[in-house]
C-alpha cells in the first residue's frame, strides 16, 4: 500500500472526513488485492493478471499489485509454454504454432527480462521449433505452386518470425515466395482477356504484390456482366393514398440503386442498363365508428360505523367515612367515519378507428434470364380517441395515432429491394457458374468462376476451382494481398 505524508490545516470535521475517505480507499484496495490473490492461488493466472492490472490502473505504485502482476504473468508464461510443448510432442505442430503466436502477441508489451532464465530458454526452444514448423508449412505451399497461401502463413505468424529476443529468423524463404509469386503472375496473365472484369482484380493484385508486371488489356465494357444503372418502370396503383405511381417508382429505383452497388453488380463504366418492371398496388383503408366506452376505477367511499372505546371517569366514593374521588374505566360506543374501496365505472363517448395498409408488388427483370419476384405486406392499426380528461381516475384524452404511411413504405421498399437484389444476384451468379460446363477456353473459365465466386462466395464449384488454383477462396486471396473487398 502506498504511504502518504501530509499536513492538515483545517477544521476537526474536515480532518475526520479526509481520514474516513483514506480508510475507505485503503479498504477497497485491500479487498481487490485479496480477490486478485485468490484467483492466483486457484491457478487462474490470466484472470489474476487482469485483476492486478485493474488495481494498477487506479494505483500505479501499489507494490503488492506490481508483485502480483509479475508473478501471475510468470506463471501464465510457464503454463502456456508447457501446453505448447505438449501439443508439439503430440504431433499437432500447426496447433502449437498458432498457440505460440497467440502467446507472443499477448506478451508483446511485457518485460520478459524479469522472468527466470530457465523459462526464457524454454521459450527460445519453442520459438525455434515454431519457426521450423512455419518454414516447413510455407515450403510445402511453395512446392505446390501456392505462393498466396505461403504469403498468408508468412503474415499470420509474423510474431514468431519477429521475436528477436529469441534469436534472429532467416528470411531466405521469403525470396522463394516472391519468386513463385512472379511465376503465378505469368500464369494469370495467360488467363486474362478483354472480358476478365472480375478475374482482373485477382491478376493485378497478385502481380502487384509480388512485384511482377501485370498484363494490361483494354477491357470490353460491352461484355461486362455488371450494369450502369437500373431503369424502373411500371404501374403502381395507389388507392386512398395521396401519392402518384411515378413518385413511388422513383423511390423504389433509388433503393434498388443502393442495393445494386452493394451486390457487386454495378459499374459506372458499363454500357448495360437493367430494365425492371414494377406492378401492383398500395392501398390505405380507413373507417371510424362512434362508440360508448367504460372506464373502471377504484374510488374511496366514506361510510358510518360504530366502535367501542374506553373512557376514564372519576366517581365519588367514601373511604373511612371520608369522601374521595377515584378513576374508573367506562366502556362506551361512538360513531366514526371510515373508507372503503369501491369499484366504479365511468362511461364516456369515444371513437374507434380502424386503419390498414396493404402493399402487393411484383417486379420482373431479364438479365439474360427473365425472373419475377413478389412482395406483399400489410399492416393493421386500431386505436381509440376521446376527449375525457379525468386524471384523478386515470382517464386522460387519447390523441389520434395514425400510421406514417411514407415511413412504412420506405421500410418495406428497402426490404423489397434487398429481396429483389438477392434474387438478381443469385440468378446472375448461376449463369456464370453454369457457363463453365464444357467450356474449353481457360480464360473464359477463369473469368466465369471469378464472377461466380464474387457474386456467390459459397458456390461449391467456384470454391473447388479457386482452391485447386490458388489454395484458397477468392475473397481470402484479396484479403491476403491487402485488396479491399466491398
Amino acid at each position: 500500500m502506498q504511504m502518504f505524508k501530509f499536513r492538515l490545516r483545517s477544521s476537526g470535521t474536515s480532518v475526520w472526513m479526509f481520514g474516513v475517505a483514506l480508510l475507505t480507499l485503503s479498504a477497497a484496495c485491500t479487498t481487490r488485492l485479496g480477490a486478485a490473490q485468490k484467483l492466483y492461488d486457484a491457478g487462474l493466472y490470466s484472470e489474476s493478471a487482469e485483476a492486478f492490472e485493474r488495481i494498477l490502473d487506479s494505483d500505479p505504485d501499489n507494490a503488492d499489485a506490481i508483485l502480483g502482476l509479475a508473478k501471475s504473468r510468470g506463471e501464465l508464461w510457464k503454463k502456456e509454454l508447457v501446453s505448447i510443448r505438449l501439443m508439439r510432442m503430440s504431433g499437432n505442430d500447426k496447433g502449437a504454432l498458432e498457440r505460440l503466436e497467440a502467446l507472443l502477441e499477448k506478451t508483446s508489451t511485457w518485460d520478459l527480462s524479469k522472468f527466470q532464465s530457465g523459462d526464457l530458454v524454454s521459450a527460445e526452444e519453442e520459438v525455434r521449433n515454431g519457426r521450423r514448423v512455419l518454414d516447413r508449412l510455407m515450403r510445402s505451399q511453395i512446392n505446390d505452386k501456392r505462393p498466396v497461401v505461403a504469403t498468408s502463413l508468412w503474415t499470420k505468424f509474423d510474431r514468431v518470425r519477429e521475436a528477436k529476443q529469441f534469436g534472429s529468423y532467416s528470411s531466405a524463404i521469403y525470396g522463394d515466395i516472391q519468386k513463385e509469386g512472379k511465376v503465378l503472375c505469368k500464369k494469370l496473365n495467360q488467363l486474362t482477356s478483354r472480358i476478365s472484369f472480375s478475374f482482373n482484380d485477382i491478376q493485378k493484385s497478385v502481380c502487384a504484390y509480388y512485384g511482377a508486371d501485370a498484363k494490361n488489356l483494354e477491357l470490353d465494357f460491352s461484355a461486362d456482366y455488371r450494369f450502369s444503372k437500373l431503369i424502373v418502370g411500371g404501374d403502381i396503383q395507389s388507392r386512398n393514398y395521396n401519392a402518384t405511381s411515378d413518385s413511388q417508382l422513383k423511390i423504389i429505383q433509388t433503393k434498388m440503386d443502393e442495393q445494386l452497388k452493394k451486390a457487386r453488380l454495378f459499374s459506372s463504366q458499363s454500357p448495360k442498363e437493367l430494365d425492371v418492371t414494377m406492378r401492383g398496388q398500395i392501398v390505405r383503408q380507413y373507417f371510424n365508428q362512434p362508440t360508448m366506452m367504460a372506464h373502471s376505477y377504484q374510488d374511496r367511499v366514506p361510510y358510518q360505523a360504530f366502535e367501542d372505546y374506553e373512557e376514564t371517569e372519576y366517581v365519588k366514593v367514601y373511604e373511612n367515612g371520608l369522601p374521595t374521588t377515584k378513576p374508573q374505566k367506562v366502556k362506551k360506543t361512538r360513531r366514526v367515519t371510515k373508507y372503503k374501496n369501491e369499484l366504479k365505472t365511468h362511461r364516456y363517448r369515444a371513437v374507434k378507428h380502424n386503419e390498414s395498409l396493404q402493399m402487393s408488388l411484383v417486379s420482373s427483370a431479364n438479365p439474360g434470364t427473365e425472373f419475377k419476384t413478389g412482395y406483399s405486406k400489410d399492416k393493421i392499426n386500431n386505436f381509440v380517441t376521446h376527449d375525457e380528461n379525468l386524471p384523478h381516475i386515470g382517464l386522460t384524452p387519447k390523441e389520434p395515432q395514425f400510421l406514417v404511411v411514407s415511413d412504412w413504405l420506405q421500410d418495406h421498399y428497402s426490404a423489397m429491394t434487398v429481396e429483389f437484389m438477392t434474387r438478381l444476384k443469385s440468378i446472375t451468379a448461376d449463369q456464370f457458374c453454369q457457363a463453365v460446363r464444357g467450356e474449353r477456353d481457360a480464360s473464359i473459365v477463369a473469368e466465369n468462376y471469378s464472377r461466380c465466386a464474387e457474386l456467390e462466395p459459397t458456390n461449391p464449384a467456384a470454391i473447388a476451382w479457386f482452391t485447386s488454383t490458388f489454395g484458397m477462396q477468392r475473397e481470402e486471396i484479396l484479403k491476403v494481398l491487402d485488396k479491399n473487398i466491398l
